[in-house]
């Protein structure tokens, strides 16, 4: 019986593409939104900052039906779908792009 996970000597695990260096990894990878960095990964209702102590989690979220493709801070060939937003009730209107990893795991991303 066949596993999808193979073990990888000096190499990364890139699901369904087998063994891959790094750098062929990145190589392979698609574009990266730019514009964009990388403030917190954490579950859901962590503390994150995005910038003059804003949380979140202790706001309203509107969103401004904008799609960003990311890359994974720890897996960086990886990419993702977050959507940006801004924060209900906050002057000036404070823009993050946010998104689950997987499930109650979000990362966050502000304007560069």
């Amino acid at each position: 019986m066949a596993t999808w996970w193979v073990e990888c000597a000096s190499a990364v695990r890139v699901h369904h593409y087998g063994c891959m260096t790094f750098d062929e990894a990145m190589a392979n990878a698609a574009p990266v939104d730019s514009g964009w960095t990388f403030v917190s990964i954490g579950v859901e209702g962590d503390p994150v900052d995005l910038g003059a102590g804003l949380n979140p989690w202790d706001h309203g979220w509107r969103s401004t039906g904008r799609r960003v493709v990311v890359a994974h801070p720890s897996y960086p060939w990886q990419r993702h779908d977050m959507y940006e937003w801004t924060l209900d009730g906050v002057e000036p209107a404070v823009r993050f792009a946010a998104g689950e990893y997987s499930y109650g795991v979000w990362g966050f991303f502000v304007p560069s």
